[in-house]
């Protein structure tokens, strides 16, 4: 079993709080045997995403948006995708038909 732990919604700024926080988790993840990975940040667009059914990995365009693309939609989507990178999940191959 690979148990990660994942803290949400982290600040972006290093505050002593955080520090405390990502000190504490490192001892946890010593003691019990898990995995600590870097989450994602308070970002206001995926707030702004989550009420129109979208994630940081759909096409995110004037079309789908309603505007362009702004910064803060490719780091979220960064953000997203190295968080998966870190998860390491095993690769699945798909069934072809008739297997």
């Amino acid at each position: 079993m690979d148990w990660v732990v994942v803290r949400n919604r982290m600040s972006t700024t290093g505050t002593r709080n955080r520090r405390k926080i990502e000190n504490g988790l490192k001892e946890l993840a010593e003691k019990v045997g898990c995995r600590i990975v870097e989450g994602i940040a308070e970002r206001v667009v995926f707030r702004e995403l989550f009420p129109r059914g979208l994630t940081a990995f759909d096409t995110l365009d004037r079309k789908t948006l309603g505007a362009e693309p702004t910064a803060s939609h490719v780091a979220a989507r960064k953000e997203i995708g190295r968080l998966v990178a870190a998860l390491n999940l095993p690769l699945v191959t798909p069934i072809a038909e008739g297997e």
